[in-house]
């Protein structure tokens, strides 16, 4: 079953995890039993407002009947009784947010009947694991459907990623990761011998440094390409392979191309490459940023008469990197404008390196 206590309790606590800043999964272990949003999680009536927003956006409690309303208490358990009486009344749709262009969230629906028909293509390609360890937000939609559809339909318990250590990882486990979370496995668990288990990744790129390094580690990996509005479309078991499309899936002509999230290379009826993203975006520390975007930000500093911002990848990772025309270059001027962007800018948006002139 998967809209049980466990599933949603988790969903909603990544919720509140990521509006109080902290790691997914971190205020499930902080927290005492039963959950208090205010007390255990320190939320405010408004940022309790704002995860109840997005709770009822993301289960629809507002198409239900007004019994459903959460905000009479702050009791996690008591939002989970009622969602499950939502999901009752009306089990059509999830609603998930994903980046626009801009960096801006837009809203996307999906029917749970295209999600099970995907986790049931992804049932035939992953063997069956008797744990599954996830590093990702379950209310996003590749964490939804790998932690949470998948394991409800296998019956497997989900831990998390505080959980992951050497004693706990068997053979037969599942990791389900991003790029940047991959790389947080790798180096905390990669110099301890032999990791071998099982593991996804998506949301960006893999590079292949990362995708040899986990593969010689022992982990029989499968990189899945797709994106919040199309769900997963290909995917591939090797980092110099092209990306194989899903059963489901089929490119006929030009305009199935074109209706790709990204640009792509046809290598045959099944086979495609991912050469780049249509609205430029690049991801860094598991977050979608938008250079363009940024720099025309940067720009709009008061104290900045021209901003040079680019992206080059180290050690198989993208970064920003930035020259910074002053309009009075003092030392003043410099750690004022470092200032601004710190408080106009998202940590991951921020470049590395920053040259002032």
């Amino acid at each position: 079953m998967i809209w049980n206590e466990h599933n949603i309790r988790r969903i909603i606590l990544d919720m509140a995890a990521q509006l109080q800043k902290v790691p997914v999964s971190a205020l499930a272990v902080q927290a005492t039993y039963p959950i208090d949003l205010n007390r255990d999680l320190g939320m405010d009536s408004l940022s309790q407002m704002l995860l109840a927003a997005q709770v009822n956006e993301f289960f629809g409690v507002f198409q239900t009947s007004v019994e459903n309303y959460l905000l009479t208490d702050s009791i996690l358990d008591h939002w989970v009784m009622k969602i499950i009486h939502v999901r009752l009344e009306k089990d059509s749709t999830v609603v998930f947010r994903t980046s626009g262009t801009s960096g801006n969230p837009k809203r996307v629906s999906h029917l749970m009947d295209f999600l099970l028909r995907e986790a049931c293509v992804l049932q035939e390609l992953l063997p069956r694991p008797t744990q599954v360890f996830s590093t990702v937000p379950s209310n996003h939609m590749y964490g939804f459907l790998y932690t949470v559809v998948l394991p409800s339909l296998w019956a497997v318990p989900v831990r998390s990623l505080a959980e992951l250590n050497t004693t706990t990882l068997t053979t037969d486990s599942l990791i389900i990761g991003t790029p940047f979370t991959w790389e947080y496995v790798y180096r905390t668990l990669g110099g301890l011998g032999s990791i071998a288990c099982h593991g996804v990744s998506s949301t960006a790129p893999l590079s292949s440094r990362l995708f040899s390094e986990l593969t010689e580690a022992g982990i029989e990996l499968v990189d899945v390409y797709g994106s919040s509005d199309t769900g997963g479309l290909a995917f591939r078991k090797s980092p110099d392979a092209p990306f194989l499309l899903f059963p489901h899936v089929s490119m006929m002509g030009d305009q199935e191309v074109g209706s790709m999230p990204d640009r792509i290379e046809r290598i045959s009826e099944r086979e495609i490459r991912v050469v780049g993203r249509f609205d430029g975006a690049i991801q860094i520390g598991g977050v979608n940023i938008y250079p363009k975007h940024i720099q025309q930000l940067m720009v709009s500093c008061p104290l900045v008469a021209e901003c040079d911002l680019y992206a080059k990848s180290v050690d198989g990772q993208p970064q920003l990197f930035c020259a910074i025309q002053l309009r009075t270059r003092t030392d003043q001027t410099k750690q004022a404008c470092l200032t601004w962007f710190k408080e106009n800018l998202s940590a991951p948006e921020i470049p590395r390196n920053i040259q002032f002139y």
